[in-house]
């Protein structure tokens, strides 16, 4: 069986909006997370995107360790896909971007 289920790039951003309840992203966020959570779609991070999420950028501490138990637990979702990215995914990438925006 194919599986058909829309894949989402999530980057530590995403994470961070909902754990920090920001106003302007996390209900984005958060209605993905529920599809991801639903298996309608699957989350695609890199494995840096882990370590980001346990301290922002810009942060002058990490986040609390109540958070960053719940972070490595959520990380193990099975939703939650980690991909690899090296420069020759980074520059298609690039090209399958700016080829959307014409």
């Amino acid at each position: 069986m194919v599986d058909t289920r829309e894949r989402r790039y999530w980057d530590s951003c995403c994470f961070i909006a909902i754990l920090n309840s920001e106003e302007l992203h996390a209900s984005v966020c958060q209605r993905l997370l529920d599809e991801a959570k639903r298996n309608r779609i699957d989350l695609l991070i890199s494995p840096l995107t882990m370590a980001e999420t346990v301290r922002p950028r810009g942060a002058s501490a990490p986040i609390p360790f109540q958070h960053q138990r719940r972070i490595l637990d959520f990380f193990e979702n099975d939703y939650i896909r980690l991909r690899v990215i090296d420069r020759l995914i980074a520059k298609r990438s690039l090209t399958l971007h700016y080829s959307r925006r014409e």
